[in-house]
């Protein structure tokens, strides 16, 4: 009895004014229960610097920089281009990276590359100079997105990690919500450069009170695997052995179309409607709360895996998606109240997009292998969107109209869904079958 006492003394964090207690073990859950809360906002910053705004609201900015630099469309385009392929490149080394740094220290690189490059943005109008600012977004997305965040998550969410997941990922919506309009303020009263010099003093800001405030984990690295970490919690997060090798092609596969998605198809939705005949002004309106639906997919989503199972979630998800596109194909029929419908669906659906890839991994990796298997995944999502990119322009071109697009998206979705209820049904663990 006293052996055992000692050491669940030895393993307890140290307690600043730690006094004699009658039960010591009570004391590390009440110290460091709270305190992954405060991870989980670090986390939501993260993703709120590294995809809200180096992605989702860089787009604000890229007429007024054909406007006021007199950048060509294609030198516009190519920004896009270039950080994405800095982001795959980063990407590719993103585990070892993070596995000899540590996540707190590794932070740091994709923070600076970040804020560097808005400060580069704001000092430059020639079109080499964005590439150089563009390559640097890259970095900062591809070694400071999901891929960290759910490393956090997992060391200091040993259980149930879906919904913490689920509240960081919210980051990208909330930037989605405010950034547009902030962005518009700030160049219409500072100009382009002075916008892009604030925004490089708010990313300064948020990174500073991330790296002040994160921890790798509570009592291991977040590298290690999961049944390492603590005793408190053994059931297991991984499977045994991992996925076959053709398993693990699928999913990887998966993670490409559902790229396609949530990249390409997300990104076409405002030409789907206008060049249907919406009038803009309408379909603006109607796309300004989707940030809201995004948000609120991404909750739903970690509310179902935590509760109802993963498979649950995955299901209930894809088959969101497919009903939100099936929608989007009556886009020459839909009014206002058709486009929302569509909308919300679609924003239950991209939780494939972003919660998702950490599920995925923590249900077919291999022991110690988490980390290996979800960058994969990321890095197969955004292969599929590189890929695709032009895609819907040229059948659009071919064909008229996005409509037969985005029937093409509907019937990637079915896949989608079949192959994740397929790899679920004979690969899952018991505990999704809820």
């Amino acid at each position: 009895m006293c052996g055992q006492q000692a050491r669940q003394r030895k393993s307890a964090p140290p307690l600043v004014g730690r006094h004699t207690l009658k039960n010591e073990e009570e004391k590390p859950v009440k110290t460091a229960f709270p305190y992954r809360w405060v991870i989980c906002a670090c986390g939501l910053v993260t993703i709120f610097i590294s995809i809200g705004l180096v992605s989702n609201v860089f787009s604000i900015y890229l007429p007024y920089i054909v406007q006021q630099n007199g950048f060509a469309n294609t030198q516009t385009g190519l920004l896009t281009t270039m950080r994405t392929v800095a982001a795959l490149l980063s990407m590719l080394g993103a585990d070892g990276y993070y596995r000899r740094l540590g996540l707190r220290r590794g932070l740091a690189l994709p923070f600076l590359a970040t804020v560097a490059a808005y400060l580069l943005y704001s000092n430059t109008h020639t079109p080499m100079l964005y590439y150089g600012a563009a390559v640097l977004t890259g970095i900062g997305y591809g070694l400071g997105g999901v891929f960290p965040v759910a490393l956090l998550i997992r060391a200091w969410f040993p259980k149930k990690t879906a919904m913490a997941m689920s509240a960081a990922a919210t980051g990208s919506g909330i930037a989605s919500l405010l950034g547009p309009m902030t962005v518009t303020r700030w160049v219409n009263a500072y100009g382009l450069s002075g916008s892009f010099f604030r925004e490089a003093l708010l990313i300064l800001a948020l990174a500073g009170l991330v790296l002040l405030l994160v921890r790798d984990g509570p009592q291991a690295s977040a590298l290690q695997a999961p049944e390492v970490q603590t005793q408190a919690h053994p059931e297991p997060v991984s499977r045994a052995g991992g996925l076959p090798r053709p398993a693990q092609g699928l999913m990887v596969g998966v993670c490409a179309l559902i790229g396609t998605l949530g990249i390409t198809a997300f990104a076409t939705l405002p030409l789907l409607y206008t060049t249907a005949g919406m009038p803009m002004e309408t379909a603006a309106a109607c796309l300004s709360p989707l940030g809201l639906f995004l948000m609120g997919g991404q909750l739903l989503y970690g509310w179902l895996a935590d509760h109802a199972g993963h498979r649950a979630a995955a299901r209930n998800a894809s088959a969101a998606m497919a009903a939100g596109l099936a929608l989007c194909c009556l886009a020459n029929r839909a009014g206002p109240g058709l486009m929302l419908a569509a909308l919300v669906l679609l924003g239950g659906g991209m939780a494939l997009s972003t919660v998702a890839f950490s599920v995925f991994a923590a249900d077919f990796s291999a022991p110690g292998q988490y980390a290996a298997v979800l960058k994969r995944y990321q890095i197969a999502y955004s292969v599929g969107g590189l890929l695709s990119g032009a895609v819907p322009g040229l059948l659009a071109d071919v064909t008229g109209s996005y409509v037969p697009v985005f029937a093409g998206f509907l019937l990637l979705s079915g896949v989608i869904g079949i192959s994740l209820a397929g790899v679920y049904r004979r690969y899952g663990r018991p505990a999704d079958w809820k």
